[in-house]
């Protein structure tokens, strides 16, 4: 039975549960700390609200009723300066909004804003002025029964005339309660931005989690990345390997094979001919040790150029000679647009022919029929510009921008198979680079393939 899953398949994907699990429970913490400073806060403020309607009192902002009936501003300076040294002192400094008012239509409603009175009558931070506790709190709390003259002077009531015994008091509470409700004093307070103060309470764990979080889905992206581009990089080798093993095959083969033929023949007609067969497939094993020599080089990053003034025309030229035997074989054509301009470049002569020919063979190999190649320089961007372009196939454009990674070679449906060890291109891009140079594939030319090297000029 096929297995469905590989092993390095398994492990990405209980490194990826693994690590989603830490990111949830991270997300929890983060929630759970957030709710219990939400908590915090308002049990925070629900203790201070009275220690602050007690401060107002004691310093006689609100304690006169018929004052506050009149319709003049309350000491809005007064009241908050006590406010603010409350909430600093409880670490809190947050924008705030307060209300003094009555419950009954067209009773008192004092405030620093226009805005939220809903919001301020309806306060969880609410409590009764007039008597410092809430309505409530002396409803159920208080044992009318167990009253007695102190504990009445400590609900402080003695201002409502009328309120000055016990019974006067057991009767509003049951009789009038609601009518008593409307008329006390409430003071209350808003926050509008609350959640922000929690989050900034536990903004430092917030920014250091989501940091480390983010640290570690990059260095793990980074990884599974690592790990592909290693995989992907083992596996060209081993395609380079395996070419590599068929092209020294077979000229090797020819070269025995001619040798065996010339032991045994002595007739001198065929002797040049398995001659001539042994110095081809001779040159073709020269180019491909050429070709692992250019990897050695691109691997070691010891890569040392001899500089020299160079004539870029007369180098292509040169290479064009090199190649003249497969062009006549192919009876291919090649056009040279030379440009007027001088052509010359401070560069190492074999390496900058080396790329010129790489670039030359692979459109002579690739371009199939009967190639014809253009080689055009120029001066562009104060630059000095080399084109080399085919008429053939192009490369898929999913394939253009790998094309100059090493050991990469455009295999669909392979065509290329056999043909070439994907080391060229890497090579170019190394040299091009290494004297300062850029080279790029045209990718809005449709007609086959065209390469453009630049040098500074």
């Amino acid at each position: 039975m096929k297995r469905i899953l590989t092993s390095h398949q398994w492990i990405i994907l209980l490194a990826t549960l693994a690590l989603s699990g830490i990111g949830l429970i991270q997300a929890n913490w983060i929630y759970e700390g957030h709710r219990l400073k939400q908590e915090e806060i308002d049990l925070r403020l629900k203790t201070l609200t009275p220690e602050i309607a007690k401060q107002l009192r004691n310093e006689k902002l609100f304690s006169n009723v018929e004052l506050l009936s009149v319709d003049e501003p309350i000491p809005t300076d007064s009241v908050e300066l006590v406010i603010d040294s409350m909430l600093k002192e409880e670490g809190i400094f947050n924008d705030y909004f307060y209300a003094v008012f009555q419950r009954k239509e067209n009773g008192i409603y004092k405030s620093n804003t226009d805005s939220f009175k809903n919001e301020l009558k309806s306060s969880n931070y609410k409590v009764c002025i007039s008597c410092i506790i809430t309505f409530n709190f002396v409803k159920e709390k208080v044992d009318i029964d167990t009253l007695t003259s102190e504990s009445l002077e400590k609900i402080n009531l003695a201002e409502r005339p009328g309120m000055t015994t016990i019974r006067s008091l057991e009767e509003m509470l049951r009789v009038h309660g609601e009518e008593f409700e409307e008329e006390i004093l409430w003071f209350s307070l808003h926050m509008p931005n609350q959640f922000m103060l929690a989050v900034r309470a536990i903004l430092l764990q917030l920014v250091m989690t989501i940091f480390l979080m983010g640290l570690l889905m990059g260095l793990f992206i980074y990884t599974l990345r690592a790990l592909a581009k290693q995989k992907k990089l083992s596996q060209v080798k081993d395609d380079f390997f395996n070419n590599m093993t068929h092209e020294f095959k077979t000229p090797l083969s020819s070269i025995r094979l001619a040798s065996a033929v010339l032991k045994k023949n002595e007739d001198e007609s065929k002797k040049e001919i398995y001659l001539n067969l042994i110095e081809n497939e001779s040159k073709k094993l020269e180019g491909q040790v050429d070709k692992i020599l250019q990897l050695s080089l691109i691997e070691s990053d010891e890569m040392t150029l001899e500089k020299e003034n160079v004539e870029l025309h007369f180098l292509i030229k040169e290479v064009i000679g090199r190649l003249r035997l497969i062009i006549d074989q192919k009876e291919a054509t090649i056009n040279l647009k030379f440009s007027k301009d001088d052509f010359w470049v401070k560069g190492d002569a074999t390496h900058l022919s080396n790329c010129i020919y790489n670039l030359v063979e692979n459109a002579l190999k690739y371009s199939g029929g009967f190639p014809e190649i253009t080689i055009s320089t120029f001066i562009k961007d104060e630059k000095k510009v080399i084109s080399i372009k085919d008429k053939g196939k192009g490369i898929p454009k999913e394939f253009q921008s790998e094309i100059f990674d090493r050991f990469f070679r455009a295999q669909k449906n392979d065509q290329y198979k056999g043909k070439g060890f994907g080391i060229g291109l890497s090579y170019v891009k190394a040299i091009v680079e290494a004297h300062d140079g850029k080279i790029i594939l045209n990718e809005a030319y449709k007609n086959g393939c065209e390469f453009i090297i630049s040098f500074p000029k």
